[in-house]
C-alpha cells in the first residue's frame, strides 16, 4: 500500500453479548440452474468480509460467487453487486490484504476452482490478474480447499489435505515450500453432525470466538478458553438449519451469518405406479427460500 492510501477500519473497542444482536439485512442464495433429481439447495455455503467492512463475498450452494455491499445494509431487498459463475466447483476463495473498493488495485480476491489454476481476480469484474497453478505428480491442476496471505500479501498459504503450498504472490506460477499440518491445541464442543463446513471467528479485539452449529445457533466463547471446560458465555438463534459460517466485520460492528444445508426430496409414495400427474411433486415447490446470508448489528 502506498503512502496516503487509507487502512481499512479497525475495531479499537470492545464486542459486548449484554442482548442478542439484531438482524438488519438479509439474502436469498441465487436458485440452482438445474437441480438434481433428489435434491433442491439453494443457499449460501459461507462468507468472506473485506478488510475495509463496506462489502462481503459470499458462496452459494450452486457454486456461484456473489458480492453485497455492506453499506447498502438498510436496503428493504439486498440484492448483489454483481454474481460470478466459475467453470466448476469453487473449493475456496479470499480477500487479497488490506482490499478496499476505494482504492482499486487492491480490490481483489483469490478464487480456487477444480482443476483449474487459482485466479487472482479484480474485485469490481472478476477479470483475472494473475494465476498460480499447482500441479501434481500427474500434472494436474488441484486447487486448494482453503487459502490465506500473509499479511503484508506477499504470500499466499493454501491448505490441501495433506499438507500446506506457500506460493509467491509476485511471481505468479512459482510453490515455494510445503508443510505439515500442526498439533491441536484444545477444542469447542458444539453440534455439528454434518458433512458440511461450520465456519468461526474471533473477533477484531481477540476477546470473542463466535461458532455455527447445525441446530440454527451461533455461540460465543471467550478466545482464551479453557480445552477442558469451554462453555460457550452465550447463544443465539439466527436460522432453522446449519450455520456454516459466522463472521465478525473487522470494524467489529456486525456479525454476518451464513445459514442452510442439503435437503433431498423423498419419491412421493403410492400403490398406483400409474398415478396422476398432479400427485407429482412440483420442483419448485421443494425449494425453500429464506435469507441464507444474514448481517447482525452488536
Amino acid at each position: 500500500m502506498t503512502e496516503g492510501d487509507s487502512e481499512p477500519e479497525q475495531s479499537t473497542s470492545a464486542v459486548a453479548f449484554a442482548s442478542p444482536p439484531a438482524l438488519v439485512a438479509g439474502a436469498r442464495a441465487p436458485l440452482p440452474r438445474s437441480a438434481r433429481p433428489a435434491s433442491r439447495d439453494a443457499f449460501f455455503r459461507d462468507a468472506k468480509i473485506c478488510p475495509d467492512s463496506t462489502c462481503v463475498l459470499a458462496a452459494a450452494e450452486d457454486r456461484s460467487l456473489s458480492l453485497f455491499d455492506l453499506t447498502n445494509e438498510a436496503s428493504p431487498e439486498w440484492k448483489p453487486r454483481w454474481t460470478w459463475q466459475p467453470s466448476d466447483a469453487l473449493l475456496s476463495y479470499e480477500w487479497f490484504p488490506g482490499a478496499t473498493s476505494l482504492n482499486p488495485p487492491f480490490f481483489a480476491f483469490t478464487a480456487a476452482v477444480k482443476d483449474h489454476p487459482i485466479h487472482l481476480l479484480d474485485g469490481n469484474d472478476q477479470r483475472v490478474r494473475a494465476s498460480y497453478p499447482i500441479i501434481d505428480h500427474r500434472e494436474r491442476f488441484i486447487a486448494p480447499h482453503a487459502m490465506a496471505f500473509s499479511p503484508d500479501g506477499s504470500k499466499l498459504y493454501c491448505g490441501f489435505e495433506n499438507a500446506i503450498e506457500i506460493l509467491d504472490v509476485g511471481r505468479p506460477g512459482g510453490t515455494e515450500e510445503s508443510g505439515g499440518i500442526t498439533k491441536m491445541r484444545g477444542k469447542l464442543q458444539r453440534d455439528g453432525k454434518t458433512n458440511q463446513r461450520l465456519g468461526f471467528d474471533i473477533d477484531p479485539t481477540g476477546q470473542w470466538l463466535v461458532a455455527g452449529d447445525t441446530n440454527g445457533k451461533v455461540s460465543v466463547f471467550g478466545a482464551e478458553f479453557d480445552p477442558h471446560n469451554a462453555e460457550p458465555v452465550t447463544s443465539f438463534e439466527v436460522a432453522q438449519g446449519s450455520v456454516g459460517s459466522v463472521n465478525f466485520t473487522p470494524d467489529g460492528k456486525h456479525l454476518v451469518t451464513c445459514a442452510g444445508a442439503r435437503s433431498f426430496v423423498q419419491p412421493s409414495q403410492s400403490d398406483d405406479d400409474d398415478s396422476d400427474a398432479e400427485d407429482e411433486p412440483d420442483p419448485e415447490s421443494d425449494i425453500t427460500q429464506k435469507d441464507s446470508l444474514q448481517v447482525w448489528k452488536l
